[in-house]
Parts: structure tokens; C-alpha cells; sequence
């Protein structure tokens, strides 16, 4: 479903296409990136989020590159975060280029308490969104949540707003020992001590 205009124009064919996600528990795949998700309003990004949690052998969730998901309010962001920890078999998510963060920081919260239960995840994209814009709550939830994450070879936190809750990620991925690849370009941060900086570096 991927490069289509949906939620261009109107958020019912989004809320249709979201309650109708309830039916394909033997999904693997789901891409919603390059559409206009949450354009014309959270109710269409509230319904893809509450039934995520009926994809139960979905291993790739991509709702990259909507530039709106987040924008028209918290809920669908949260109801994102909170169906996530159903989804143990995921191993890539991608939530990049997005608004996730600019209506407050439940959403991001809820995204990083789930984090513990995505045991599996390999690739985890957060990049170009508003992650800690109003609050910190969110990012430091992000960095608890990752040290959960055993398996994770690439992460991208880059160009967001994480400010001192960085110190939280850093302490998350510093417990990433199968990581390979790490992105954190441009990002808004109170630096965490020179001992985390001087890890990381390795």
C-alpha cells in the first residue's frame, strides 16, 4: 500500500483500511510508507494503531515517509505504541519522517514501553520526527526500552529533538552488543558525560 495518496484527502478510506487490518493475522508485511497518513486527521492513524495488535506474524511494519502521522493529534500515535507488544515476531520498524512527538509525548512513551517485548527487532528507524520536542518523558522511555533490544544491528535516531533524554538512550544503546550501524545526525541534545561519549565511540 505503499506510495498511494491515502489520507490525502479524506481519513475515512484510512479508518476503513485500518479496521479491516484485524482479519490478516498471517500478515508478514505491512507498508504504509510514501502515503499521507493522518492528513485529515488522528482517527484513520488511530484505527491502523488499535489493529496492529491483530498482526501477530508481522515481521516488517513500515509507516515511514507519511509526513503527518503524529501531526493532528496524540491518540493514533498511541494507539501505535500500545499495539506493539503484541507483535514479537517484528524484526524491522520503520517510523521515520513523520510527526511523532508534536502533540505531546504520550505516543513516544507508549512506543518506548513497548520496545521490552520487540525482542526480535533487528532494524529500528525513529529518524526525522519530533521525539522529545515538548517533553523528555518519551525519549527517556525510547532509551529504557532499547536495552531490551538484543538483536538490533541498525538503529536511526537522527534529526529529532531529544535534548537530556539522550543520556537515557545512550545508557540503551550501550547495551546493544549485535549493533552495527548507528545514526544520530542532527539531533537537538544536552551531551551525555564524555565516559558515555567515549563508548559510543567504539
Amino acid at each position: 500500500l505503499s506510495d498511494n495518496s491515502i489520507g490525502g484527502w479524506a481519513d475515512d478510506g484510512t479508518q476503513a483500511i485500518g479496521e479491516s487490518l484485524q482479519y490478516l493475522t498471517n500478515l508478514r508485511i505491512l507498508d504504509f510508507s510514501n502515503n499521507y497518513i493522518g492528513n485529515q486527521g488522528d482517527n484513520g492513524t488511530q484505527a491502523i494503531g488499535e489493529n496492529l495488535q491483530h498482526l501477530i506474524s508481522l515481521q516488517v511494519l513500515d509507516l515511514s515517509n507519511n509526513l503527518r502521522i503524529g501531526s493532528e493529534g496524540d491518540n493514533g500515535t498511541i494507539a501505535i505504541g500500545e499495539s506493539l507488544q503484541y507483535l514479537s515476531q517484528l524484526q524491522t520498524l520503520d517510523l521515520s519522517w513523520n510527526f511523532i512527538g508534536l502533540q505531546g509525548d504520550k505516543g513516544t512513551i507508549a512506543i518506548g514501553e513497548s520496545l521490552k517485548y520487540l525482542t526480535g527487532l533487528q532494524t529500528l528507524d525513529f529518524s526525522n520526527n519530533l521525539i522529545g520536542y515538548g517533553e523528555d518523558t518519551g525519549t527517556q522511555a525510547i532509551g529504557e526500552g532499547l536495552q531490551y533490544l538484543t538483536q538490533l544491528k541498525a538503529l536511526d535516531l537522527s534529526m529529532n529533538n531529544m535534548v537530556s533524554g539522550f543520556v537515557n538512550i545512550t545508557n540503551g544503546i550501550l547495551s546493544l552488543n549485535k549493533l552495527q550501524s548507528l545514526y544520530v545526525q542532527q539531533i537537538k541534545v544536552i551531551s551525555p558525560p564524555p565516559s558515555q561519549l567515549d563508548l559510543l565511540k567504539q
